[in-house]
């Protein structure tokens, strides 16, 4: 994913905005020439199924997420990350692109959807790295809506494996 996200990323800007858009078309002939312009783009091969969908179709929605979030477009964030949760709810892409889907309705002010989707994603990010940054989002989140003690427990969590800068903002 990360090789297929930095090729496609450099191919240049008048070409990744229409691929992105083609590539979350309805219509299968246009994702099927999205994904055919990437693989020529990245040198990188996809596999089809006979309904002629994209065989790694959770990377490749990983990747929407990514440039999405990485554009700060917040809400095709969510639905992108939304979409990919919903393919595979405990897939090694998950964690990730639930915590730009949450981050997203954050920002969006959308506290309550952040909440539930962080609550959600915990037991998904359980001991990785992104659990973390989760906990961390999910205080802030709590904090928004005025709930500060359960923020307190969750800028506390954030805090148990980590030290350093980020460990003195969330103690903050």
């Amino acid at each position: 994913k990360d090789r297929l996200f930095a090729k496609t990323t450099a191919v240049g800007p008048r070409i990744v905005p229409p691929l992105l858009r083609r590539m979350d078309s309805e219509k299968p002939d246009e994702r099927t020439a999205a994904f055919a312009l990437l693989r020529h783009a990245t040198g990188l091969e996809f596999g089809y199924d006979a309904a002629g969908a994209p065989e790694f179709h959770n990377t490749a929605l990983a990747m929407l997420t990514d440039v999405r979030y990485l554009r700060n477009d917040w809400t095709n964030t969510i639905v992108a990350a939304d979409r990919l949760i919903a393919a595979d709810p405990k897939g090694p892409l998950t964690g990730r692109a639930g915590y730009q889907g949450a981050y997203a309705r954050y920002q969006l002010k959308q506290y309550p959807d952040a909440i539930r989707a962080l609550t959600a994603l915990m037991p998904v990010v359980k001991g990785s790295r992104m659990e973390t940054k989760t906990a961390f989002l999910l205080g802030e989140s709590l904090f928004a809506t005025g709930e500060a003690t359960k923020a307190a427990e969750q800028y506390s969590a954030a805090t148990t494996n980590e030290t350093g800068a980020f460990a003195a903002e969330a103690y903050y």
